[in-house]
């Protein structure tokens, strides 16, 4: 055998052993111009999904970011290289429309009639004379169908659901639909049900959609998460004992979409939807204390943004929630101020930071400077008991509020002032913002809650009559 003939074994054998590597080849066909930017989540990708394949696994869930390359992986790269494998395999492939369906098919047959790919696999794959199947040597087949569609008829010893759901419709009754459809249709088409394998990736979008209910049936459910930005250090070890380590913190893949950027597309799309979409982690919005579109908004002119807010509110109060410790610094002090103005209620500004106590008491004075205020709230447990003997004699009126309940009592008991629409968030982009709903409508399932404690006694004090004032005040 001549070396170049070597050379073609070798990279025969190398496509069909290694799921990594023939993908590779497959994009270095479709894109011959653009390239890859392969990426460790790719490797990591690639192993679970062969996993299917060589491995024990029989139901995986992955969740990743758009553009992440989900779509050229599972629905493209994965069935062209299972029919490689075993060109006896049905291959069902799934995805939300007709028009994404038909996107996947059409990269699916340039491959497979490229010259190239031809010549190393000669007879491996041809195309069917209906709906887009590509057929295998021996009777398998890889063809599509859309989300929801109709299936009767069908069998697959594979079955790959590619986002099932439009982002617009993961809060209407289509999230609904497809996972009655799924119950219905998609685990009953598997050939045999003892070594038919059932691959899901795709976008989280609802608490409820159909990752989370598949997550929540019965049997063994291999699941990968792969968030934008990692939230805790993160391991991965391969079936080939190769080990990736993300620490917390870090983008996905910095060379195409850094920190920056990632920052810049959570303020273009809202924190809800980034958090879903881009972190894998939707927000509770039916079980969530208070909802998002309670919020009424106002723009910064209404007001009269400059110094003189006493001209436009009848009171702006700011209340704090500190940190457990007056030295601590590992948990957060939060600072929500608000406006009144014709029982309305302004949220002008809301602050939260690691300080330590010095550092706390220089932000208390800096905030009061900056909006005037004639109340300042602070909890009277914890650093709150500590801030309050230092601020008295100072130029400010202080309040001090002891809890009342646990946090959940608190936050249920304004509820209803946010949802008579009397709350109001400024309009356009706050660096506060985001942050500041997504602890609010999450909340009890928040890490933290810091700005929660803040908003309930701001809300709590304005809508009763003031109580015993301390510091600039005689008590």
């Amino acid at each position: 055998m001549s070396k170049s003939n070597d050379q073609v074994w070798l990279f025969r054998r190398a496509c069909y052993e290694r799921f990594e590597f023939f993908t590779k080849f497959l994009v270095s066909v479709l894109k011959p111009h653009r390239g890859f930017e392969w990426n460790w989540h790719h490797e990591v990708i690639a192993d679970r999904l062969g996993q299917c394949v060589d491995g024990p696994v029989q139901r995986l869930v992955i969740n990743q970011p758009p553009r992440s390359a989900k779509s050229t992986f599972a629905s493209v790269a994965f069935p062209l290289w299972c029919l490689l494998r075993d060109p006896s395999r049905e291959i069902l492939c799934i995805s939300y429309g007709e028009e994404l369906g038909r996107q996947f098919t059409e990269e699916s047959r340039t491959f497979v009639q490229n010259r190239r790919v031809q010549a190393l696999f000669p007879g491996v794959w041809r195309i069917g004379k209906r709906n887009g199947e590509i057929l295998g040597s021996k009777g398998g087949r890889r063809y599509p169908v859309s989300a929801g569609g109709a299936i009767t008829g069908r069998g697959a010893d594979l079955i790959i659901i590619d986002d099932p759901l439009k982002a617009s419709e993961a809060h209407q009754k289509a999230r609904d639909n497809i996972n009655d459809w799924y119950d219905a249709n998609i685990y009953q088409r598997l050939n045999n049900k003892n070594t038919g394998c059932f691959v899901l990736v795709m976008q989280r979008l609802h608490e409820r959609d159909l990752s989370n209910h598949i997550m929540t049936g019965v049997g063994r459910i291999d699941r990968l998460i792969l968030p934008s930005i990692a939230s805790t250090d993160e391991t991965w070890e391969l079936s080939n004992s190769r080990i990736f380590s993300r620490p917390a913190g870090a983008s996905l893949q910095e060379d195409r979409e850094s920190l920056s950027r990632l920052k810049e597309v959570r303020e273009a799309i809202g924190g809800y939807n980034f958090m879903a979409q881009y972190q894998q982690q939707p927000a509770s919005h039916e079980e969530a204390i208070i909802k998002e579109d309670w919020f009424q908004g106002y723009f910064d002119w209404e007001i009269e943004v400059p110094r003189g807010h006493s001209r436009f509110f009848s009171r702006i109060i700011q209340a704090w929630d500190t940190a457990i410790k007056a030295d601590e610094v590992s948990d957060y002090s939060a600072c929500v101020t608000i406006g009144e103005h014709n029982g309305k209620y302004y949220i002008l500004d809301v602050y939260r930071g690691k300080l330590a106590f010095p550092d706390l008491m220089r932000k208390v004075e800096e905030k009061c400077e900056e909006f005037r205020p004639q109340t300042v709230i602070v909890e009277d447990a914890a650093s709150g008991q500590s801030l309050i003997q230092a601020l008295r004699g100072k130029r400010m009126s202080i309040k001090s509020v002891k809890p009342n309940g646990s946090k959940f009592v608190r936050l249920n008991g304004i509820s209803g002032v946010v949802e008579s629409g009397n709350v109001l968030l400024p309009h356009g982009h706050k660096p506060w913002k985001d942050d500041f709903l997504l602890e609010i409508t999450r909340f009890p399932n928040t890490r933290h809650d810091d700005q929660v404690d803040a908003f309930a006694y701001a809300i709590d004090f304005l809508r009763e009559k003031p109580g015993w004032i301390y510091g600039g005040l005689a008590r």
